[in-house]
């Protein structure tokens, strides 16, 4: 298994915008693996993928 630090920067290195720690780390680093791998397995970010909504309002 790998370390969410890890899963963190492989999806940095994919997706220029980052991946959002502060709305989706309360979920534990175990489900943010899982999320960044399936995220890194079908290409779409977080908010393609339907994780997080793509709010211009809310600053992270």
């Amino acid at each position: 298994m790998k370390t969410f630090l890890e899963a963190f920067d492989a999806y940095n290195k994919r997706f220029p915008e980052g991946f959002p720690t502060v709305p989706l780390l309360d979920n534990g680093d175990e489900w943010c693996i899982k999320i960044i791998d399936r995220c890194l397995k079908e290409g779409k970010d977080v908010y393609e993928m339907g994780y997080l909504k793509d709010d211009p309002d809310v600053l992270y």
